[in-house]
């Protein structure tokens, strides 16, 4: 004996499709801005992270033992003696989270403690190398989150609160 779907079985069906795609249409949107704000701060700790590994392989080999010195200002940009040193992209010194506010365009700053320091006085996972702030060396937080990412002398990068 064959058995076949009845109407009420498939209107039964059709209705739970809709009502999964009212749903989902109503969902989706609102996981997009937070998603994209999320994602922006993981390439902002990517990029922090690339300064530490250009920083460390600079260093590496024994040649230089001086962190070069950022003089008059405190945030990285691509005329610094750093990003110069280290052969940095001018769009790694900006924080993708940060860069669409005209403002923030310069938002990683060093301490001045790493001007012209020993690096082996600096690598210490305890010694912070670089953070997210702005061009009057102020730190600022993500909006995901309320924290800032910072860079330590041995080149790992940490979510800190303020």
């Amino acid at each position: 004996m064959k058995r076949f779907f009845t109407r009420t079985d498939l209107l039964v069906i059709i209705a739970s499709f809709c009502v999964l795609g009212i749903l989902m249409a109503a969902v989706i949107p609102a996981l997009g801005p937070r998603m994209h704000t999320l994602s922006d701060t993981k390439r902002c700790t990517n990029n922090l992270k690339q300064i530490g590994t250009a920083m460390i392989m600079y260093f590496s080999d024994g040649s230089e033992t001086r962190m070069p010195s950022n003089t008059g200002h405190r945030y990285l940009q691509s005329s610094d003696p750093i990003s110069r040193l280290f052969e940095l992209e001018p769009e790694i010194l900006s924080c993708p989270a940060k860069r669409k506010c005209p403002q923030y365009k310069k938002v990683y700053i060093t301490p001045s403690a790493i001007n012209s320091a020993l690096f082996a006085d600096i690598e210490s996972p305890a010694s912070r190398i670089a953070m997210d702030g702005d061009q009057f060396g102020d730190t600022q937080v993500h909006k995901s989150g309320e924290k800032l990412n910072a860079l330590f002398g041995d080149g790992h990068v940490e979510a800190l609160a303020p």
